[in-house]
């Protein structure tokens, strides 16, 4: 059982460990680079997204994203599962809203992969965007662990809002499919898109 303080003490390194993610450039180009692996994009609303069939050609797998779905709130949360595992314990997730609050929280049975505008955030027509970094994802002798960022401008007239999520996966297989849906359970909007590239080092 995690405790408030162990809590406090995993949010408050979400930062430090998004620094990760923003050097991604620098470290694909001084390790061999970034190699774009397939995209799917939504042409219709549903209620979830999912890539199969993922190259094992490289070291690490680093997902860009845009979404907005159907939840009747400012906001949602783009999460996901691996392999068509829906063993709810074997997930974990702890992420840290930057808003006026700075909420700290931690969740299990899926993968966070960030914050995303639902139905009733200002403009209508806007979408959330993030990225998240999975090292060694094609181990078999490694358990898999994510870290992401992600947001948008506007979840209401004055406040925009976003997070970092750090994840962790508790299997030793490789990552072969993802599927991404929302956590309220509601519909991923047309033109929600999902990129996925290898890097290698």
């Amino acid at each position: 059982m995690t405790t408030d303080a162990e809590l406090v003490a995993y949010a408050l390194s979400l930062e430090q460990r998004v620094d990760r993610l923003k050097t991604l450039e620098d470290v694909g180009a001084g390790g061999g680079g970034m190699t774009f692996i397939k995209s799917s994009e939504l042409a219709i609303a549903s209620a979830s997204l999912t890539i199969s069939l993922i190259s094992q050609l490289y070291t690490d797998l680093f997902i860009v994203y845009r979404c907005r779905t159907a939840r009747a709130g400012g906001q949602d949360y783009l999460i996901g599962q691996f392999n068509g595992d829906t063993t709810l314990g074997n997930y974990d997730t702890a992420r840290q809203a930057n808003n006026a609050s700075n909420s700290c929280f931690k969740d299990s049975g899926f993968i966070m992969f960030g914050i995303v505008p639902g139905a009733t955030a200002v403009n209508g027509d806007d979408f959330g965007c993030g990225i998240c970094l999975i090292p060694e994802y094609t181990s078999t002798v490694q358990k898999k662990s994510t870290e992401a960022i992600g947001g948008f401008d506007r979840q209401t007239a004055t406040l925009g809002i976003n997070g970092q999520c750090v994840g962790s996966w508790n299997q030793y297989s490789a990552i072969t499919s993802i599927k991404f849906y929302s956590w309220a359970a509601a519909n991923l909007l047309a033109d929600t898109k999902i990129e996925l590239y290898g890097l290698t080092r």
